[in-house]
């Protein structure tokens, strides 16, 4: 949870993680296994079912946003200004179930631009959504010391509540496990990766903290990076040339043990189903009552955003950012 100070109205947004835009349609150099895909699918449709997916993570936002900002707005209603809380829903939360393995990145999606398009997709939202200077500072001060913030324990419960947590480290570590079994541990692959053939951007990182540095400063500044149809700068094509090379050199480390990599998570999905039955109810419930304690506010999964203004930005289609897997590869 973060709080924002913006102008002279300081409206508080849960933490989120925003996607990216599709840059063109998926062509890898290197066929992927369309059963491995579908293994893919299957695997985040489970794993959505119990940490709330897409819709059931904003929909926890958006109470958390209006028990944190609901009390603000109304104070500032009450001295003669229109502002509402919803101004504080900035996205949806990302919550990826294969993320343990560096194995199962998806070789179909841009995770790096999806990053770049995440961190300006936040500043976008910071800006237009929560940009008020018409309300004085000490009437925002006043309506602040009046608001109820919810704090870190009353966000956990809403969006990460104790037992999916529990259940989160044990699906990573099964995870984990169950890939290495088939393709070797994490630092094979991150050896793998250190040894290929690298941009020259990039020069010779002697670890993944390196390399992760040189792609971070290889990215261009958010003001640079297009959202929806937006035209892109020299930069951005500069930078998803590197990109897609950087994408070669991890598919290339990848491809070999892939396929068989994915076909490890059906057994995994049925171990963990039946181990943790009935924690998996307890948390399809918490999700169902979180969206129907939205519903009542106005939310509904086709309109996430309520009145907050992100037209041209997100999925014409879902009215949601689009997803990671949306944001294809070279």
């Amino acid at each position: 949870m973060t709080a924002l100070a913006l102008g002279a109205v300081v409206l508080v947004g849960s933490c989120g993680t925003q996607t990216a835009t599709r840059q063109g349609p998926p062509s890898p150099s290197n066929a992927v296994d369309s059963e491995a895909q579908a293994i893919r699918k299957e695997t985040y449709a489970f794993y959505d079912s119990w940490t709330g997916g897409r819709s059931g993570q904003t929909a926890a936002e958006v109470l958390i946003v209006h028990d944190t900002n609901g009390p603000l707005s109304e104070c500032l209603n009450r001295a003669g200004y229109d502002v509402t809380w919803e101004r504080g829903i900035s996205g949806t939360t990302f919550m990826d179930g294969l993320n343990a393995s560096r194995w199962l990145r998806d070789p179909l999606s841009r995770r790096y631009t999806w990053m770049a398009v995440m961190d300006a997709f936040s500043a976008r939202v910071e800006d237009r959504q929560m940009h008020d200077k018409r309300v004085p500072d000490d009437v925002v001060d006043s309506c602040l010391r009046s608001s109820r913030p919810i704090g870190d324990e009353g966000v956990l419960k809403t969006s990460l509540p104790p037992v999916q947590q529990r259940l989160m480290a044990d699906w990573d570590a099964r995870i984990t496990e169950a890939v290495a079994s088939v393709a070797g541990d994490r630092e094979g692959y991150e050896t793998c990766v250190l040894d290929g053939d690298l941009p020259e951007a990039f020069a010779e990182p002697e670890d993944t903290e390196e390399l992760l540095d040189a792609i971070d400063a290889a990215m261009p500044p958010v003001e640079e990076v297009p959202l929806g149809d937006e035209e892109p700068s020299p930069n951005w094509q500069k930078w998803l040339d590197v990109e897609e090379q950087l994408l070669e050199v991890e598919w290339t480390c990848a491809e070999p043990v892939y396929s068989d990599a994915m076909r490890q998570l059906p057994r995994v999905i049925d171990e963990f189903a039946a181990d943790h039955e009935d924690e998996i109810a307890e948390l399809v419930a918490h999700w169902q009552r979180v969206k129907s304690d939205a519903r009542a506010l106005g939310w509904t999964e086709d309109r996430p955003f309520l009145s907050s203004t992100l037209e041209g930005w997100v999925n014409p289609e879902t009215e949601y950012p689009p997803a990671l897997d949306e944001v294809a590869a070279p």
